[in-house]
């Protein structure tokens, strides 16, 4: 390894890098899972055997032929970012990462009237008082 590369390489084993000694195979699952990495090497004699287990992991190389070099330059398969345990509320990229989409809504005078005194209530509760003050400017009088 170029010596560039193999100083990062102890710098940030030596700051984020560990070894993980699971009592079983169901320890190391239940570890992945909370630790939900991005990148996850499955070595085991058997690795479909544990995948319908693995839910928060970017992308999982099964087996020994299925080094994380081929998943970066050849096979395809998509990890998570940003990294740092997102693959808990975040999945895998995918080409919809890269496009532009845009949500909207819009609500009837009548649905403002059925929704915004509940809603009052949940942004009171939080403590958004500028939220709130939004919704009491629309409100009637009679409904403050």
């Amino acid at each position: 390894m170029p010596e560039e590369r193999k100083a990062y390489c102890e710098t940030v084993l030596s700051n984020s890098g560990g070894v993980i000694l699971a009592t079983d195979m169901e320890d190391a699952v239940r570890f992945v899972n909370d630790f939900a990495p991005e990148h996850l090497q499955a070595l085991t004699a058997n690795p479909r055997d544990i995948l319908d287990q693995i839910v928060t992991a970017g992308e999982v190389l099964l087996g020994t032929f299925t080094p994380g070099t081929l998943a970066n330059y050849s096979i395809g398969p998509n990890a998570i970012l940003p990294t740092s345990g997102f693959g808990r509320t975040a999945s895998a990229l995918s080409v919809r990462d890269f496009t532009r989409k845009m949500s909207f809504a819009e609500v009837t005078k009548e649905g403002f009237d059925l929704l915004a005194p509940k809603t009052l209530t949940l942004a009171r509760y939080e403590g958004f008082a500028a939220h709130a003050a939004a919704l009491v400017h629309r409100l009637e009088p009679v409904q403050q």
